[in-house]
């Protein structure tokens, strides 16, 4: 089976926004937090679902109880 990816964001102390994809919250700060200390010489700001990517709607509607 496949894993199923979601679209997130990311803020950069700098405040730089860069995208990525990864398979949980988990896996996307740990992407993030490597983008930013060793590519951009910064820390990371925040990490977030992006709620208007349509890779996530699906994720999105469970969450808010929505089929």
């Amino acid at each position: 089976m496949t894993d199923k990816y979601y679209y997130y964001r990311a803020r950069m102390g700098t405040g730089k926004h860069i995208h990525l994809f990864a398979r949980d919250d988990i896996e996307a700060a740990y992407r993030a937090t490597h983008i930013a200390k060793e590519h951009w010489n910064t820390t990371l700001e925040d990490v977030y679902l992006d709620e208007h990517h349509h890779y996530n709607t699906e994720r999105l509607n469970e969450e808010k109880g929505v089929s």
